[in-house]
Parts: structure tokens; sequence; C-alpha cells
């Protein structure tokens, strides 16, 4: 398997984007989505986030799209980890820059590696086990984070050597209020309950 760096989405194009979205169809897996960030502005330039697209081809064929940013700070990934910046800097280390695979600006679980068809996630994780060390140190980038893995994602990484950070989110589901600006909730404890979503 090889692995190839893309530096921003518009250069992969919907059509070569969408090759890999055979099961993976939820709103921000989407070519659109992503490239609307970059024509926005929102990621690349001066704000934090520059794209670099890992993709896995197997003899040419596609295998994997793993949309990733590499980060120089820690806003906008709803995933706190700046006691780990603390700790890294405490012992004379660099954590910034780093290389996120993740949705940016949206704390939603769903597939951070986007298979092609017939493609096997445990081959392609196995793959990227093996590759990233080496892309991490000729990039200089302290590790690789994979941000709000769905449930089947990171339960695959599991029969690998991944370590898995687990974090708290709390949801609140409007059941009863049909005109909130008139109708404040009475309280909003009731509605609420937590659930655990991880990054691996």
């Amino acid at each position: 398997m090889q692995l190839h760096l893309h530096p921003n989405t518009l250069e992969l194009g919907q059509k070569h984007w969408q090759q890999y979205l055979g099961v993976q169809s939820d709103p921000f897996s989407q070519y659109a989505y992503h490239a609307a960030l970059e024509t926005s502005g929102s990621v690349g330039g001066k704000s934090g986030w520059q794209t670099i697209h890992l993709e896995i081809t197997h003899q040419g064929q596609p295998v994997a799209l793993i949309p990733s940013y590499i980060k120089t700070h820690s806003w906008g990934e709803y995933v706190f980890d700046f006691e780990w910046a603390n700790a890294y800097q405490r012992y004379g280390l660099e954590y910034y820059p780093k290389l996120i695979s993740a949705v940016p600006f949206t704390p939603c679980a769903g597939p951070r590696v986007l298979l092609a068809a017939n493609a096997h996630l445990g081959q392609a994780l196995g793959f990227l086990q093996e590759q990233l060390p080496h892309l991490c140190a000729q990039l200089k980038l302290s590790s690789w984070h994979w941000l709000f893995a769905q449930q089947p994602d990171w339960q695959a990484a599991h029969q690998q050597k991944w370590h898995q950070r687990t974090g708290c989110q709390y949801h609140w589901y409007n059941k009863t209020i049909m005109n909130f600006p008139t109708s404040p909730p009475a309280s909003p404890l009731v509605n609420e309950s937590p659930l655990i979503k991880s990054a691996v």
C-alpha cells in the first residue's frame, strides 16, 4: 500500500473524493463540506488548520481517505487537550504542530477513515500504524489524533495498538418545548443525558 498526502481539498476534486463515500454518507464526510471550509478561509492560511488529507492506495486502486489537518493550536476541536500541551512544555517538548483526523469545528462522531468499496478498515489502520510515526517524524509533528471516531472505527482500533481517550458530552433533547424564546424549560436538567464519545 502507498500513502499519499494532499495539501488541499480542491486538488482532490469531488469525483475523486466521492469514491470513498460508499457507505459513509453523513454530511460532514462530504467533499462539499471540506471544500467549503477551504474556500471560506475557515481552514488554511493563518487559521491554524492546514489541510493535509491522507490517502491510501494499493496498486493504484483506492483504499481509504482520511481527512486530516496539521494544527498549531487546539481551538475548534472540542477536545480539550491543553494540559497535554502544558505537559509537553514542562518536559521541554513541542506539542504543536500536531496532526489530527477530524471534522473542523464539528464535535459529532462519524466516520474518520473513509473507505473505498471492498476496502477493509483493519488493514487501513494497520498500514497507518506503520506509516504515521515516519510521517510525523518527517513533518516534525508531535502526534496523530483521531477525533470523534464512530464506534465501529474505534472498536477496530482496539484490535491494534491505538490508545483511546474517552470524554463525556451532555446532549439536551427538546421533547416538549415548541417555542423556546417564550417557553424556557422549568428544569433544564430533566432532559439531559450524558453520551460517551471517543478520540482514538
